[in-house]
């Protein structure tokens, strides 16, 4: 099967698993993309997980700084998200304010938690809140049932990098 940037690489299925991603280009050459995906919890529907690639030669000039932003707002129109969660290696404070500039708050941190280059690498963890909770109770009749779920496309977003 062939992807393209920008395009929904998957949707939904029993197992509550999709994805959405987006790219950035300078001409021709892709120099970055994000996605949101489900958590691989069952009992997580309600978060995302958000990841992100730039290439180092585009560092610092707000490449990631748009893709997470779209990423954000995609997730703040999605009905079922409430939550976005993600990972940043402690030794990469551009990343960090990335997600901070995006609303995003540390909520834990993992140390040891990557061997990279014979180094220890600890890992930060983030999250942010994109909608208010709905309040669902198993109880009551309205609840709808989440096992078919499904994701609406996002149409994707193409951001140039100048």
């Amino acid at each position: 099967m062939r992807t393209r940037y920008g395009e929904i690489l998957a949707s939904t299925s029993r197992t509550r698993s999709w994805a959405v991603l987006w790219g950035a280009w300078t001409g021709a050459s892709v120099v970055g993309h994000v996605e949101v995906r489900s958590e691989a919890e069952a009992d997580a529907p309600h978060r995302g997980r958000l990841d992100w690639w730039v290439e180092p030669d585009v560092e610092g000039r707000s490449v990631g700084q748009q893709l997470v932003a779209a990423a954000v707002a995609w997730s703040i129109a999605h009905p079922d998200l409430e939550w976005l969660d993600a990972g940043v290696t402690d030794d990469d404070a551009e990343r960090l304010s990335v997600v901070r500039a995006n609303g995003f708050t540390i909520v834990g941190r993992v140390p040891d938690r990557f061997r990279i280059g014979g180094r220890s690498v600890g890992d930060v963890l983030v999250a942010r809140r994109v909608a208010a909770w709905r309040g669902r109770d198993a109880g009551r009749a309205d609840v709808v049932d989440r096992t078919d779920r499904h994701v609406p496309s996002a149409g994707g977003v193409l951001l140039r990098s100048h």
